[in-house]
């Protein structure tokens, strides 16, 4: 084998493994990232999977579209990546008792809203919303309406709870997330980057 040939496939591999780094991660290592499975799409490609930073990189680099699924107000109240559209796959519902917390309301116009918005079916987007969890869900729904290069940026914007309870700052979003990560974000509204029911 040519010596050119080789550094070919040499520089290769490098490129596949530093792209690997920078957008994806091995299952056990997403998991210990993750902590909480609901944030992983199961049957669902490891490397379209991203944290804040991949999906910052992404975005800057023209490779995909951030779209962010919160409710309108946690978009206005607690802030947004600017740029980014919003299209709230779900609202807040009624008062759950047994769970001491309001309950989700499906969005019945999510898919018409999202094609409206992003016809290119064969378009990259990445789903964000406060945690994980909600753009875990929506993936599945937009691969029944035939959008092919869907990514879940499981730590949301906000970021995930610090789980230990001996921390003074038990249960608060302090880990990860594009907040956390210190990414450009904003309160500045623009009434054309919400889809409003």
């Amino acid at each position: 084998m040519k010596r050119s040939t080789i550094a070919v496939l040499v520089m290769s591999f490098v490129a596949a493994v530093s792209i690997s780094s920078v957008y994806g991660a091995d299952m056990d290592a997403l998991k210990s990232l993750v902590k909480d499975e609901a944030r992983i799409v199961k049957d669902y490609p490891l490397e379209k999977h991203i944290d804040a930073v991949a999906a910052s990189k992404m975005a800057a680099d023209k490779k995909a579209v951030i779209v962010d699924l919160r409710t309108v107000q946690e978009y206005q109240l607690i802030g947004h990546i600017p740029g980014t559209l919003n299209i709230p796959v779900a609202f807040w519902g009624k008062w759950d008792d047994t769970k001491k917390s309001f309950g989700w309301e499906p969005n019945p116009d999510f898919v018409k809203q999202f094609a409206a918005a992003f016809p290119d079916k064969n378009g990259t987007y990445i789903l964000m919303c406060r945690s994980g969890h909600r753009s875990g869900k929506t993936i599945k729904t937009l691969q029944q309406a035939g959008y092919a290069n869907l990514y879940q940026m499981w730590d949301g914007f906000e970021g995930i709870a610090v789980s230990d309870k001996a921390s003074p700052n038990y249960g608060k979003k302090m880990v990860d997330g594009w907040k956390n990560k210190n990414l450009p974000w904003t309160y500045d509204m623009d009434p054309v980057m919400v889809v409003l029911k």
